[in-house]
């Protein structure tokens, strides 16, 4: 069971149900690992808080990240080298003129009068 809507969601559901139900409401496509979509929370309860953020919630507790991206509402877990459908991501190497230097500079910023 999925509830869903502005004022919250309340849901006895898989993380891909709440992923799926989510990406519907946004007009994205979900697209989770195999891994992630049996994951039961039980009841899930959003109060106040943005759909992106309840996602990274629930992602928070199984070391995945939720991004939308190009149509698509993504759960994939961190640090990985994949892309949202499984394949991996070779390595690239950087030479040092490869990779840009820059700065920055620190300025007084005067508050804003009342």
């Amino acid at each position: 069971m999925v509830i869903s809507g502005d004022t919250g969601l309340v849901c006895y559901a898989t993380l891909k149900e709440i992923l799926e139900s989510i990406a519907g409401e946004h007009k994205l496509k979900p697209k989770l690992g195999d891994d992630f979509g049996t994951i039961d929370y039980g009841v899930v309860n959003q109060t106040n808080e943005h759909d992106l953020n309840l996602l990274t919630r629930l992602g928070g507790k199984v070391g995945v990240v939720a991004k939308p991206a190009s149509g698509f509402l993504l759960f994939v877990k961190k640090v990985e080298a994949k892309t949202a459908s499984g394949a991996v991501i070779p390595p690239i190497s950087l030479t040092p003129k490869e990779v840009p230097t820059g700065g920055y500079t620190w300025s007084s910023v005067e508050p804003m009068p009342a």
